[in-house]
């Protein structure tokens, strides 16, 4: 998507992919992202044994070994690129899981600053979770975006980038004023 769109008073807002972008994953998250096999790479490091034969195996052994809020599976759909999601995706030859987004109950603790987990706040916390997959897919996809803003004579006056998703949706819009924002939202 390297496009670029007139702004008001003759400057323009350049739109493209964050080419150098680094995995989300890296961040401070409050979920772990458990993946295993060829996508291992894709999720969170860690040191489960990955010799188990069934997905069922690894996630007991993952709830042994950790104090689990809740784990849930991931699923990929690998074609001609790769989407995950935590609902599994309807074609059986080209999806399957992943492996699991896990939050611990400390994870819990320290991310909202409470002494008791409770099912009000596990459901809170699925918020961060939806978000936390979110965020990767859109890494996956590369819908990772920069902009930069030139006046009239070609000055660049503004840059930011490490925008997830849709711009309609992503924060960029918010970067802009708000005659600025109705005239780019003509242009998409």
């Amino acid at each position: 998507m390297d496009n670029v769109f007139r702004l008001t008073e003759g400057k323009k807002m350049f739109v493209e992919y964050e080419k150098y972008f680094s995995s989300p994953r890296n961040w401070d998250n409050v979920c772990s992202f458990i993946f295993i096999g060829n996508y291992s790479h894709l999720g969170d490091k860690h040191d489960f044994d990955e010799s188990h034969d069934s997905f069922d195996a690894h996630q007991e052994h993952i709830e042994k070994q950790l104090d689990i809020a809740f784990i849930t599976p991931i699923y990929a759909y690998v074609h001609s690129g790769m989407t995950i999601s935590t609902e599994p995706f309807s074609c059986r030859w080209d999806s399957g899981k992943l492996g699991w987004v896990v939050m611990t109950k400390q994870a819990l603790r320290e991310n909202y600053g409470v002494k008791r987990v409770t099912k009000k706040l596990i459901e809170k916390a699925m918020i961060h979770v939806e978000c936390e997959v979110k965020t990767l897919d859109n890494y996956i996809k590369g819908n990772v975006y920069w902009f930069k803003i030139e006046d009239k004579e070609g000055k660049e006056v503004d840059s930011c980038g490490g925008f997830f998703g849709d711009i309609e949706e992503n924060g960029m819009l918010e970067w802009l004023s708000k005659e600025d924002r109705e005239v780019l939202l003509e242009q998409i």
